[in-house]
């Protein structure tokens, strides 16, 4: 028996699909899973497009004519049209470390243009190994227990009992995939069970959705608490509080708690560029500004390199000032060669007696500018 859905989700809607397998065989990475189910399914267009191009360039031949049909299976994808494809949950460094994932696997290549005459080219083209695929599906099914995990369903009058519902997969599952906006309701919370309860059977709202409706603000909470911690933090160091919303969604997406990792890794990271560019300011070199947070999230600056050794920022300096023109340099190499001939013995062996090496050298270098700047007026 079909079954329907009671959305009528809009036709020809983009779709991101992943299957279990596929995350186990991507270990767990998300990214790595979404991006293969893409390229299966750019393979087997690839696959019925060979077909008709071979046919057509048999054709061509046959009467003469060089064949004009591409008949490779290789594909090639952008970095903004994979962003694209994946409905853009995850950033291009994400998506390039889910290539080297796939690429690890051998479950795609990665390869150049194929036509010589573009040996130029940069792009990538990836060229998806089913075979390699089936291999690992094969020893997946082989591990996996003779219980069919989908029996359950067979009954469709048993879908709403209860205990076949994991409360805590559900309240998870919900909290996950949901934005702050989508937990958001007109009602107060007293009137909201009475009315789901209204349209759902008595099995499932009388211990799911109860326990659901207590549990649902710690999970809420979770997530825009640590983005409220982030938030102070970013506006303390960058007073820059623009694009809340939008770095509210991004922020959200990866990281789940105060206590994720990536929440301390993020914060010390704001930390250490703020460092970075105070230590920048103080000595009077460039200091970029802050971006915007939102995408300073979207594209994982966090990861940015940082240094806050101030004998490299030193050395910076003094390369930056030795950068004279070849004008001005023969310029100096001109003076200290005439302080040198001119004023060094004369000067010097006048006040010897009364003063040091380093005096007389100051000496000599303001007797040389006066003549200079009077020679140059005269002229």
């Amino acid at each position: 028996m079909p079954r329907t859905s009671c959305i009528p989700h809009p036709e020809s809607e983009r779709l991101l699909l992943i299957r279990k397998w596929q995350l186990n065989a991507c270990e767990k990475d998300a990214c790595a899973a979404a991006l293969l189910n893409l390229f299966e399914y750019w393979h087997n267009i690839k696959l019925e497009q060979k077909s008709q191009a071979q046919s057509y360039n048999e054709v061509a031949q046959r009467h003469g004519d060089n064949s004009s049909q591409i008949e490779t299976l290789l594909q090639w994808h952008t970095s903004e049209q994979l962003e694209s494809s994946l409905l853009n949950i995850f950033n291009k460094r994400r998506i390039q470390k889910a290539i080297e994932v796939l690429e690890n696997l051998k479950f795609i290549s990665i390869h150049r243009n194929p036509n010589p005459r573009y040996s130029f080219d940069k792009t990538r083209f990836f060229l998806f190994h089913p075979n390699e695929v089936c291999a690992w599906l094969k020893d997946y099914s082989a591990k996996k227990p003779n219980v069919n995990e989908d029996k359950s369903f067979e009954n469709t009058s048993s879908m709403v009992q209860n205990d076949l519902i994991d409360r805590d997969d559900l309240h998870l599952s919900i909290s996950e995939n949901c934005t702050y906006d989508d937990y958001k309701s007109d009602l107060p919370e007293e009137q909201i069970a009475p009315t789901i309860g209204a349209n759902c059977t008595q099995q499932y709202t009388k211990n799911t959705y109860q326990d659901y409706l207590q549990k649902l603000p710690t999970q809420i909470n979770t997530r825009f608490d640590a983005f409220g911690v982030f938030w102070d933090k970013w506006v303390e160091f960058t007073n820059k509080p623009v694009n809340k919303k939008r770095s509210s969604e991004i922020f959200t997406r990866i990281v789940k708690s105060l206590e994720d990792p990536l929440m301390r890794e993020i914060l010390d990271a704001l930390e250490k560029q703020k460092q970075e560019k105070d230590l920048r300011q103080r000595l009077n070199l460039f200091v970029a500004q802050w971006p915007d947070p939102s995408g300073w999230l979207k594209e994982a600056r966090w990861e940015d390199e940082v240094y806050l050794d101030e004998a490299f920022y030193q050395s910076e300096l003094l390369r930056r000032n030795s950068g004279l023109t070849q004008s001005k340099q023969v310029m100096k190499q001109q003076r200290e060669c005439y302080l040198d001939v001119q004023y060094k013995s004369s000067v010097t062996r006048n006040q010897d007696k009364n003063s040091n090496d380093i005096a007389n050298r100051h000496d000599a270098i303001q007797q040389f500018n006066e003549e200079f700047r009077s020679r140059k007026r005269s002229s």
